[in-house]
């Protein structure tokens, strides 16, 4: 049976999470949640959500663990050490995809693009999959296939 790791960000849910839903679909499934205190503070995040996202993990764990998932949890310092923590905890598992929700925040999208290449590089597959909002930033355009400039003519071309 192959194992998938699913790699939670943002994400902290069982209900409704396409990559979780995935994985579960191709085999075993581990879970994984890497805190960068890094890039907290190059966000800025305040306090108050950092406790926020620290009482949805735990909710995360005990709904995770429910259905016979364990999660781990590791703090990474230095961002550019996430790829290599994901790859090892990968490989420790004997897992071959790693699955995960897409981020949208130019840092996010840069660090995603290295683990996808990092992972390509050592055999292993990455499967992203789109999850914050109703339709993925940049797919909705004009029939010039511009970005509209208006909200209205926006909304409207939504609703279609």
């Amino acid at each position: 049976m192959s194992i998938g790791l699913v790699w939670f960000r943002e994400d902290l849910r069982i209900i409704d999470n396409p990559a979780l839903y995935y994985a579960c679909n191709n085999g075993g499934v581990a879970a994984i949640f890497i805190i960068s205190p890094t890039m907290l503070k190059m966000h800025d995040v305040s306090q108050n959500k950092i406790i926020f996202m620290l009482d949805g993990l735990e909710s995360l764990q005990k709904s995770l663990a429910k259905i016979n998932i364990h999660l781990k949890i590791v703090t990474v310092e230095n961002p550019e050490n996430i790829k290599k923590e994901l790859l090892e905890y990968a490989k420790a598992i004997q897992a071959r995809t790693l699955y995960f929700n897409l981020q949208y925040e130019y840092n996010e999208q840069k660090r995603d693009d290295i683990v996808k290449k990092h992972f390509e590089i050592n055999g292993l597959a990455t499967k992203s999959f789109h999850d914050q909002c109703l339709f993925e930033p940049g797919t909705i355009r004009t029939q010039e296939n511009k970005y509209y400039q208006v909200y209205t003519p926006f909304k409207n071309s939504c609703w279609k």
